[in-house]
């Protein structure tokens, strides 16, 4: 459960960095994308169910969104975020 969790955030943080993010009220950003390595892929609508969660997390505790948002959006290591 917790790997899939993992992948599916890691391939949401891929998802918005490419240009896929909408205007959830939170991600509507557009980041380009700075690397080679192959990237998890999924579907826009995987995507914006993930997108939905972390703007629901975001309100319920501003903290631990942010902590996904610096983790799987901004690709820095928990080490960093501590």
């Amino acid at each position: 459960m917790l790997s899939d969790t993992q992948q599916r955030l890691t391939a949401w943080g891929h998802w918005v960095r490419s240009g896929g993010g909408v205007d959830l009220g939170c991600y509507g950003v557009k980041l380009a994308v700075g690397s080679s390595v192959p990237m998890p892929v999924c579907s826009d609508d995987d995507a914006e169910a993930v997108d939905r969660a972390v703007a629901r997390l975001k309100k319920r505790d501003q903290v631990m969104g942010r902590i996904v948002v610096m983790a799987y959006l901004g690709q820095m290591s928990l080490a960093r975020i501590a």
